[in-house]
């Protein structure tokens, strides 16, 4: 409790900067690879809420829970990790598990992150 208490007031120190910051960084991260995928004509989405994000690699819209996750978007998920992984971009290993930014990010790690992201999604035969 003590670990939160301390984070949230270090995000909102000096009227939120590194709240606006860590907000700033999750949609660029959810944009880029939203691009990435609208780039390829996929109907796939990056939701974000803040700094945490998850991909939904299935047609519809996105699950909130994990028994609607398709096996075949989790089997996506797993190919697209491989591939990223290759670039030096590491995600969580399954599906299930969302994605944090934090305020060790900054805007040339998440720029590398969707230019690895472009590179996987390209790479992969869906």
């Amino acid at each position: 409790m003590a670990a939160g208490t301390a984070t949230l007031h270090e995000l909102l120190k000096d009227n939120g900067v590194a709240w606006r910051r860590l907000d700033s960084l999750g949609a660029s991260l959810a944009n880029g690879i939203q691009g990435v995928f609208a780039a390829r004509d996929l109907p796939w989405t990056a939701v974000r809420r803040g700094s945490i994000l998850w991909l939904s690699l299935q047609e519809g819209p996105a699950p909130s829970t994990a028994e609607c996750i398709a096996p075949e978007a989790a089997a996506r998920y797993a190919k697209l990790h491989a591939g990223l992984l290759d670039r030096g971009v590491y995600l969580a290993p399954s599906a299930y598990e969302v994605m944090f930014v934090s305020t060790a990010h900054d805007e040339t790690i998440i720029g590398q992150t969707i230019e690895a992201f472009a590179g996987a999604v390209g790479e992969i035969a869906w």
